[in-house]
């Protein structure tokens, strides 16, 4: 998906081009930390489901699954409401060239924001399910959250 995505940034203008490398840039920092907790979980669950601990292995992925969706949640509040700030660390809103960039980059990160929660509850919930040797619900969740 990232590749044809990357293809069909060819049909696009330079402002639009722009936009999107602030919103991506922008929610690929966010995204790190589900990534990181999803990787924790899968240490956590793994070593939990090893003990034959099916109460670790709960509290483990749970704990991981909240904190994971729970950071993405208010990394969406933040996009939704702080956007043109946001954006104003990668562009100069005192340019009058920037001004259609600035629009653009402010609703690509609203949209980006709220891809952000499902996106961060795949992540973790897929590392975790992987620990328990489950390749299926993360394949799954992965398609319906892209």
């Amino acid at each position: 998906m990232f590749t044809a995505a990357a293809l069909l940034m060819g049909l696009l203008d330079t402002d639009e081009v722009v936009t999107h490398a602030v919103a991506l840039q922008c929610t690929s920092m966010a995204f790190m930390v589900p990534l990181g907790l999803g990787i924790a979980a899968t240490a956590c669950v793994g070593t939990a489901y090893g003990r034959s601990d099916p109460e670790g292995v709960r509290k483990a992925g749970w704990t991981a699954f909240v904190l994971g969706t729970g950071f993405m949640t208010l990394s969406c509040i933040l996009f939704l409401t702080m956007g043109p700030l946001i954006v104003s660390w990668f562009l100069d809103p005192r340019s009058a060239a920037n001004a259609n960039a600035l629009s653009l980059a402010v609703t690509f990160l609203a949209v980006a924001g709220l891809f952000q929660i499902v996106d961060g509850a795949q992540i973790v919930a897929a590392h975790a399910l992987r620990s328990l040797s489950d390749t299926t619900i993360p394949m799954i969740m992965a398609i319906v959250s892209y």
